[in-house]
């Protein structure tokens, strides 16, 4: 991470369920918290987060105030880094959700589920590098490369003296704590990417599991899908 100034971004693989399939009855609910979370584009100009961008407007929840139940059939996939060693050029793309599809406008929220991260070989397991609102070398839901719409939930600091791990395990099982961030989205892909330039000095994640986020749409109709 040494000497990086801010651009690029990470190639995901989307992991799709499908919604309004045979992900459970309109019965099965899952009960969780809200509160704030921790394929190539052109880069959305001005793209600050607001509606009148046309982008995300953050739910302003305050931590742990709020409850809300999503059917496993408004769950939209997941998409989780596929960089190895062998080929950390991967992490300067862009992937969707839901296959690249696009998604109509309404609440929806990102759920940590998985992996860590280095940013420097001689630094420790992390997800974002620096905490909000510095907004380098950390990981962003957005429609193209560049829109920094919504931060993904995940800790931050790059060294174990800052905010980092020095065990990988430890770093996945403090995001597994960390309560989604819902936003409100006006339509259109939602993808996940990387805020960071030269690749080559990043370290994947152990067995390659880098960090994963779960797309979920909270005001879905489950018995007919997100549509």
């Amino acid at each position: 991470m040494r000497g990086k100034r801010l651009a690029g971004v990470a190639l995901l693989t989307a992991v799709v369920v499908g919604c309004g399939g045979d992900g459970g009855s309109s019965n099965e609910m899952r009960r969780m918290t809200t509160g704030p979370g921790g394929g190539d584009g052109d880069a959305q100009n001005g793209g600050d987060g607001s509606l009148d961008d046309g982008g995300f407007d953050p739910l302003d929840v305050p931590d742990g105030s709020d409850t809300v139940f999503v059917d496993q059939r408004c769950r939209l996939g997941s998409a989780q880094n596929i960089a190895t060693s062998g080929t950390l050029d991967v992490f300067g793309h862009i992937t969707y959700f839901a296959d690249g599809a696009d998604l109509v406008a309404g609440t929806y929220r990102v759920v940590y589920e998985d992996g860590c991260m280095k940013y420097g070989g001689d630094q420790g397991w992390t997800v974002h590098a620096y905490a909000a609102p510095n907004d380098e070398y950390a990981w962003f839901v957005g429609a193209t490369q560049g829109a920094k719409l919504v931060r993904a939930p995940g800790t931050a600091g790059h060294l174990v003296t800052d905010g980092a791990f020095a065990d990988f395990d430890a770093c996945v099982a403090a995001n597994m704590e960390l309560k989604p961030t819902a936003f409100r989205h006006q339509g259109g892909k939602l993808g996940v990417w990387l805020a960071d330039t030269a690749y080559s000095d990043n370290v994947v994640g152990i067995d390659d599991r880098n960090p994963r986020w779960r797309l979920e749409r909270v005001d879905c109709d489950a018995d007919a899908g997100p549509r």
